[in-house]
């Protein structure tokens, strides 16, 4: 096998020869190529290290593919062998998926990944590479050479790469993990390295509002005068990454700190004038895995909690609004599109259902449906708890707040979800403060509910509704609402 990787590629035809022949084989390297490729950390992957399949020995960087914002393709040299081994990163978590041996079409995967020591889930590394790459990575590779051909001898020639950090544009930023794994791998590097020696960060789509927590410079401003913005996509931008040699990476972790919520409350802080109130954060999900008759059953909960503490104020709080001067501009829910009535207009009608049915009493009711993300989480922050349907919302609850909260999800979530605890687990926040589960046992998902988003050909037993038990819920809720009322 040995003798097949180290032989010279002998394209087989044109496409090999002209497009190929250049980016599959090693070309010189420059003695300082690699002068501006740090290690960089935890928060992105050190892929100048990688060992050589063959003498053991750390091979040389020799570029990377950009694909797009969740799959990078990274060009490694053995030149004392003459070998060439593409390493294929892609997932949330910028995960290794495999291999590629381009001379002998191999690749080479592990049986299951896992993408950060502190995140205790394991992935089908096969499985994913068939999912991001399913026309076959020599395929794909094939098709971005062709398209980049006029850059491609120049960037794959001898010169130093620069690594360029890029945050997920549209239709992939998602606020969930743009905090979890974008920010928080931001702060490792600041921690890392001077200001001066920091990766030049890329942010597409900068007019559409993906820097969902506010502009990274403020939150980082270790990165002032390094962040590139473009109003173009992110397709757009790889032809200029080339000829720029920038070697991309999406930076990724799994770890909120309490110096990113810091950083995060520096730039959002708590709205002071409802701080003086009770207030309370009540998150909804509508889209799917929630309540069958959701607005009865919240108009029931909320006059059962006011009934508890009194007088207050309830947050309802659902999607954000992504461009200050659009409130129809919102950050869309997966699978949005086979909806037959948009997610956040549904959350809007909740919400001012609840407004009128407590209109003259001594509850008032608040909505952030559709508010630019700094407002949602200035009330957020000025709460006591939160009680929430379990989705992307508790980023803002519970990574950015650190909120104590009572959550209400599926049974099937409650017992079969591997990712459930990432807004309560140490592992993924310090300090986290108190957070409860409805008792699965009190919940009895309905297969036969038609979700308002299907996600799928068919309904999965992950994404569906359910009723619970809401009587038998009440002393569990009120046990904790009694924790934290006038905390």
């Amino acid at each position: 096998v040995a003798r097949r990787l180290i032989r010279p590629l002998k394209p087989e035809h044109q496409l090999d020869q002209f497009v190929l022949a250049q980016p599959l084989q090693i070309s010189p390297v420059h003695p300082d190529m690699d002068s501006d490729i740090r290690p960089l950390g935890k928060g992105v992957g050190n892929y100048r290290a990688w060992p050589s399949p063959l003498t053991g020995a750390a091979m040389q960087p020799g570029g990377g593919v950009f694909l797009d914002d969740f799959r990078f393709v990274y060009r490694m040299l053995d030149r004392s062998s003459g070998l060439a081994v593409f390493v294929i990163v892609s997932e949330h978590f910028e995960c290794v998926l495999g291999l590629y041996f381009p001379e002998t079409e191999t690749v080479v995967t592990a049986s299951v990944v896992n993408p950060n020591h502190a995140f205790k889930v394991s992935f089908n590394a096969n499985f994913l590479l068939q999912f991001f790459f399913p026309e076959g990575i020599r395929a794909i590779l094939e098709r971005h050479f062709w398209e980049f051909l006029p850059e491609m001898p120049g960037y794959f020639s001898d010169g130093p790469y620069h690594v360029a950090c890029i945050l997920r544009g549209r239709p992939g930023v998602h606020l969930g993990h743009q905090l979890w794994n974008e920010l928080t791998a931001l702060e490792v590097i600041a921690g890392a390295l001077p200001p001066a020696a920091l990766p030049q960060l890329v942010v597409p789509n900068c007019k559409e509002g993906v820097e969902i927590y506010g502009p990274v410079d403020a939150l980082f401003p270790e990165w002032a005068g390094r962040v590139e913005r473009f109003e173009d996509a992110v397709p757009a931008l790889r032809g200029l990454a080339y000829r720029k040699r920038w070697l991309m990476a999406r930076p990724a972790d799994v770890y909120v700190s309490q110096g990113l919520r810091n950083r995060l409350e520096r730039v959002m802080p708590a709205d002071t004038a409802l701080a003086r109130e009770h207030s309370i954060v009540i998150g909804l999900r509508v889209e799917n895995r929630t309540h069958v008759a959701l607005q009865p059953f919240l108009t029931a909960l909320l006059q059962r909690v006011a009934g508890l503490v009194g007088p207050c104020t309830f947050v309802i709080d659902g999607h954000n609004r992504r461009m200050a001067d659009d409130p129809d501009s919102v950050f869309e829910s997966h699978h949005e599109h086979t909806a037959s009535m948009r997610p956040h207009d549904l959350e809007r009608q909740i919400a001012a259902a609840l407004a009128a049915h407590f209109e003259g009493s001594q509850t008032r009711v608040v909505s952030t449906i559709c508010a630019p993300m700094a407002e949602s989480i200035a009330k957020i922050r000025a709460s006591r708890f939160f009680i929430a349907f379990w989705g992307a919302g508790l980023a803002k609850y519970r990574w950015v707040a650190n909120l104590p909260g009572f959550v209400i999800t599926s049974r099937w979530n409650l017992q079969y979800r591997n990712d459930l605890h990432i807004y309560d687990g140490s592992n993924y926040m310090e300090s986290p403060t108190e957070q409860c589960f409805v008792d699965p046992q009190l919940v009895v998902d309905k297969m036969d509910a038609e979700p308002l988003v299907l996600v799928g050909s068919k309904l999965e037993p992950s994404y569906a509704n359910f009723d619970l038990a809401a009587d038998a819920m009440w002393p569990d809720l009120e046990s904790f609402i009694l924790r934290h009322v006038n905390s």
